[in-house]
């Protein structure tokens, strides 16, 4: 079924080869552009990881219970997390 598909795969290889405009394309420019774009995507990431370390929970604690303990030390592993006791939400 794909007796001839080297050979046919061999000379289209050939002909792209030849032209410089197909060359310049479809090798040289991927060649340059994925490492720039890699480098790009990897100075997003660390500039998205170093805001969310600096991001800071206000916490609300209004009933001081076990739960409200519990989660509040959890975020405190991941964040800061600042406890607020004021008697309402609009304090």
């Amino acid at each position: 079924m794909l007796k001839g598909f080297g050979t046919l795969l061999l000379k289209e290889l050939k002909e792209l080869i030849r032209d410089p405009k197909i060359l310049l394309g479809f090798v040289i420019v991927p060649l340059i552009m994925f490492p720039v774009l890699g480098y790009v995507m990897n100075l997003s990431m660390q500039t998205a990881q170093q805001s969310a370390s600096n991001a800071a929970v206000l916490v609300l604690n209004r009933d001081s219970g076990n739960n409200s303990t519990q989660f509040i030390t959890f975020l405190n592993s991941s964040m800061k997390a600042i406890i607020v006791n004021v008697p309402t939400v609009e304090h």
